[in-house]
């Protein structure tokens, strides 16, 4: 008995030594997915390689579950209240947000109100000029029911906005915390041109 014991006393300092010892860190992140996305606008893709290889590494979203659980939690949106009714939301934005940059693009502003204007917009409204940007199918937005669902959404400041929708709903509802936690995925800055060719 004695021995058995050692053994596993044994094998278990050995293998914490080996866990929380000599950490290694890599300096390039391997993704291996199920399967190449078909775009990395997730606005238009409904792929899990899409949402998984675009939406929930490159974009970002207004708020988020919490790890491990299904409870909402902030990410650009700092703060949010909910009407009484259940109908309006009110989200407060995250200061000092700043896209991504790279050789190609250099962002002129911050993340505003103005970019969660443009997300949902851009999705729920056909004469918005950016409708068509990508085939205009919003097919996840719209199996969601979220083109009927909201009503309006008003810029109250730079850093707020309101969603004003046509039916009660509870914050729990999970097609509304989906496609709010989906929304900034896909903000983009107003102004993009291509980079100059280069010869």
């Amino acid at each position: 008995m004695k021995s058995v014991l050692r053994a596993v006393l044994t094998s278990s300092l050995l293998a914490s030594s080996v866990l929380l010892g000599g950490q290694a860190y890599a300096k390039t992140l391997v993704y291996c997915s199920e399967a190449n996305p078909e775009t990395f606008n997730p606005a238009i893709g409904t792929a899990d390689s899409t949402m998984d290889a675009a939406a929930k590494t490159i974009f970002n979203r207004l708020v988020e579950f919490k790890p491990g659980t299904t409870e909402v939690g902030p990410a650009l949106a700092e703060s949010w209240e909910v009407s009484a009714d259940g109908k309006i939301y009110t989200f407060h934005l995250r200061h000092g947000v700043k896209f991504q940059s790279n050789d190609h693009f250099t962002p002129s502003r911050e993340f505003n109100a103005d970019d969660v204007l443009y997300t949902f917009n851009r999705q729920r409204d056909a004469s918005n000029p950016y409708h068509k940007l990508g085939g205009g199918a919003y097919e996840y937005f719209n199996a969601l029911g979220m083109g009927s669902l909201i009503d309006k959404i008003d810029k109250v400041d730079d850093h707020t906005v309101r969603f004003s929708l046509t039916a009660a709903t509870s914050p729990s509802c999970p097609a509304l915390r989906s496609t709010i936690s989906l929304s900034c995925r896909w903000s983009r800055p107003k102004r993009w041109s291509p980079p100059a060719r280069r010869n």
